[in-house]
């Protein structure tokens, strides 16, 4: 039987891993070869890009794109994982008004340090900090440069919550966005529902249901290994310099103008491999095998 190679578009449901998720579809295609770009809460729901096969040497390109998310807070009460399934940790009878959740939207814009919860899957000694904190250890993360690109109050369905959409860095925590947008706004807060939108240029429109790949994996359709490579250079080879590149070798490139920085070679339309282009030489990175 012929190996997958290429893309699935998940839309993670609610109550699942990403871990569990990308196990369901790597069996679903009999391969062992599998892997997700960006990790997804188990209450939250979306985006999901799970890549099979060779796909999962393009994972990079994609995991570290901007993320979308549209996220509801209600306001009152803090807890110790920043969503419905931690106990409380504080409580506020402030209720903010929609003229003052607007007007502390652009405090949050741009490039600002943010310290991971403690309920999250970072690695501390070589053990999750989700696993630390349930035992009651006490667990210490270090602040870490994050970018809010985006951040929209999309309005309050009750007056103790309020929905948000934000675009944000790779290794933005939602949770603690949140708890951070009540704490500016003098009281707490806690994620009620979460769902992310988009990855890259990725959207959920483009996304296929667990159910569906599950019932039927033939006809779930693999997106190509060059779906996640839209933002970088294009650059299709003769057979001659494909072949020096499978051999890891650099190829000068005597007709092309395209800038130096990241970029992949195809043969015949077919990925070859991913690497670099300086001063006009192509230096292969990671070969992609077909």
């Amino acid at each position: 039987m012929t190996l997958p190679h290429g893309w699935i578009f998940l839309d993670k449901p609610l109550h699942l891993t990403s871990n569990d998720a990308v196990t369901k579809v790597r069996r679903a295609f009999k391969t062992k070869k599998a892997g997700h770009a960006g990790t997804l809460d188990p209450l939250a729901s979306g985006v999901l890009p799970i890549a099979l096969g060779e796909a999962t040497k393009t994972m990079p390109y994609i995991a570290d794109a901007p993320k979308t998310y549209s996220f509801i807070v209600q306001w009152g009460r803090s807890t110790t994982t920043g969503d419905i399934e931690g106990e409380t940790v504080a409580t506020s009878a402030h209720l903010p008004t929609p003229a003052e959740i607007a007007a502390i939207i652009p405090k949050f814009l741009g490039a600002q340090q943010q310290t991971p919860p403690a309920f999250s899957a970072l690695k501390i000694n070589g053990q999750r900090a989700y696993a630390l904190a349930r035992a009651g250890e006490e667990v210490v993360l270090q602040p870490r440069t994050i970018t809010i690109y985006d951040l929209q109050y999309r309005g309050s369905p009750t007056p103790d919550t309020a929905m948000f959409s934000t675009t944000c860095s790779k290794g933005t925590y939602i949770r603690v966005l949140g708890q951070d947008i009540a704490l500016q706004l003098g009281t707490f807060a806690h994620i009620v529902a979460l769902r992310r939108t988009k990855v890259g240029q990725i959207t959920e429109n483009q996304c296929v249901s667990l159910d569906a790949v599950l019932a039927n994996p033939v006809a779930a359709v693999l997106q190509p290994l060059t779906t996640v490579l839209d933002d970088i250079s294009a650059l299709a080879v003769s057979a001659e310099d494909a072949h020096r590149i499978r051999q890891g070798q650099p190829v000068v490139l005597t007709q092309t103008t395209l800038p130096d920085g990241l970029a992949y070679c195809t043969l015949d339309g077919v990925l070859i491999a991913l690497g670099r282009i300086e001063s006009s030489v192509f230096a292969p990175q990671r070969g992609i095998f077909l």
